[in-house]
Order: structure tokens, then C-alpha cells, then sequence
């Protein structure tokens, strides 16, 4: 499994503050968190699976880009796909 994640120790384009259009640091820290722990479950999940014999084998690699997160892209077996737009509500 491949996690694509935001780089969240530079200065994110959204969200960003309606008074001056800066980001919050505070929100890029809490947002660092959550990736964190989200993509270490998803990382475990992944190792218990190979534990448990359910899959020949499995690994997870996590890397980051300099982009917002604007969206979720799953692939299902380098076929299907599903695409989940975020938004703040």
C-alpha cells in the first residue's frame, strides 16, 4: 500500500485564514497529527494482515508532496477507483 500525503511542515494553500490568506500553523499541526496516526493504523492494519496469513505478503510506504489536500484517491488493484473530494463542511 502507497500513502500520498500533504508535507505539512510548509505552509499549506488551503484552508487558509480569511484575514491575510496565511495558513494556521496551529491546524497544520493538528493536521500532522491526524495523518500520523491515520496513516500508522493504516500502516499496522497492513503488517497484521501479512501476520495473520490473509495475504501473501504486504508493506506500506508513506510519502509526502508539497500539495494540499484537495481530494482521496483509492486504487483497487491497478484497476478500479474511487475518488472522494474533501470539503469543510
Amino acid at each position: 500500500m502507497r500513502l500520498l500525503l500533504p508535507d505539512t511542515t510548509l505552509p499549506m494553500a488551503v484552508p487558509v485564514l480569511v484575514d491575510g490568506l496565511k495558513d494556521e500553523v496551529a491546524l497544520r499541526e493538528r493536521a500532522r497529527n491526524i495523518a500520523l496516526t491515520n496513516a500508522g493504523g493504516i500502516a499496522h492494519s497492513v503488517e497484521v494482515l501479512a501476520e495473520l496469513g490473509l495475504v501473501q505478503s504486504a508493506s506500506a510506504q508513506v510519502k509526502v508532496h508539497r500539495g494540499s489536500s484537495l481530494f482521496k484517491l483509492y486504487i483497487l488493484n491497478r484497476s478500479g477507483s474511487l475518488l472522494r473530494l474533501l470539503s469543510a463542511t
